[in-house]
């Protein structure tokens, strides 16, 4: 009897124990406000789900609290190839529906590089959301690298497409920045789906314009990249952003700084600025300069001087207040 009673003890003291180590993490992560995984109200939604949707409608994925604000995972299902992407959306406790500034990484990275940067809290505190994608790859989704043409251009058209058609997303405060060579994707986009939805202004920074400055002179290789050769017509037809800009009907802003953080000179800035001189926005300009100007290497604007990169949160907030009024 008594070592029956010596192990119910034991085995209700263990009990105890972990009862008592899950209540203290549990308060741990409630006041450092580490990551942790919001249920929704019903049980229906995924968590951490590593399967594959099974129809075109959008999947609910999880919910994070990050500090301050929310951050959730969905994926959808562009329909004319069947491919799987992941969208991240940030936004604050306060009720929406919010004002909305997509971000397109440079290179050929995810969105999801976008996590840990803290212009997403920042604006997010200042009651927007802030949105980016996921294309390659995710969820089996396997396929060949399109390097940012027309396949992953009407990608990111299907998600800017379902963030403006979201309850919580204001369709007339749609902003859009991309950096370095996601000015391809972007300004493809927008210029292959002209006002589908609408959007009120692009912002580019430093995006490169033709194949020979994506490639770095036509080399072989560009960095980690194998570009194909610059005599392949077809290949770059769908990936000069210069083009793309020339065909826009929207405000466009040119961020650059000197020195470029890839290029030797600032020419893809005035190529950028003479392109979209040829279109129909009503509003153009580079940094801080004089709006709807075009310039020279020989005759330049005055040049970011360094760390253009953070200069971009003010220029966002800019635009907004003078475009997402009107």
């Amino acid at each position: 009897m008594d070592k029956i009673h010596k192990f119910s003890a034991l085995t209700l003291g263990i009990i105890l124990i972990i009862i008592l180590g899950v209540f203290g993490f549990g308060i741990y992560q409630y006041f450092t406000g580490e990551r942790t995984v919001i249920s929704e109200e019903n049980d229906n939604s995924i968590q951490n789900n590593t399967n594959a949707p099974s129809s075109n409608e959008p999947q609910f994925l999880e919910r994070l609290k990050i500090n301050k604000f929310f951050r959730e995972h969905w994926v959808i299902i562009e329909p004319v190839q069947n491919r799987k992407l992941m969208i991240t959306l940030n936004f604050s406790k306060n009720p929406g529906p919010y004002p909305l500034i997509l971000l397109v990484p440079g290179g050929l990275s995810q969105g999801s590089n976008f996590d840990d940067n803290e212009i997403v809290e920042n604006l997010v505190s200042r009651g927007y959301a802030v949105a980016y994608f996921n294309n390659d790859g995710y969820l089996g989704s396997q396929r060949e690298e399109n390097y940012n043409g027309y396949q992953e251009q009407d990608e990111l058209h299907y998600v800017l497409k379902y963030l403006a058609e979201r309850s919580d997303i204001d369709s007339q405060k749609i902003g859009i920045v991309s950096y370095s060579y996601g000015v391809t994707l972007a300004s493809g986009t927008l210029a292959r789906h002209l006002n589908d939805p609408a959007v009120q202004f692009l912002i580019d920074w430093e995006g490169p314009m033709n194949r020979d400055q994506i490639t770095n002179g036509c080399g072989e290789s560009s960095g980690k990249i194998n570009w194909p050769k610059c005599t392949q017509e077809d290949f770059w037809w769908e990936r000069e952003a210069f083009r793309f800009l020339e065909q826009l009907n929207l405000p466009y802003l040119r961020v650059q700084g000197e020195p470029d953080h890839v290029q030797p000179n600032n020419e893809h800035a005035i190529l950028a600025l003479n392109s979209i001189a040829k279109s129909a926005a009503p509003w153009y300009r580079i940094n801080d300069a004089e709006a709807n100007q075009v310039y020279s290497l020989d005759a330049p604007p005055e040049w970011i001087k360094q760390q253009s990169q953070q200069a971009v949160e003010g220029y966002i907030l800019e635009l907004a207040k003078k475009f997402f009024n009107k």
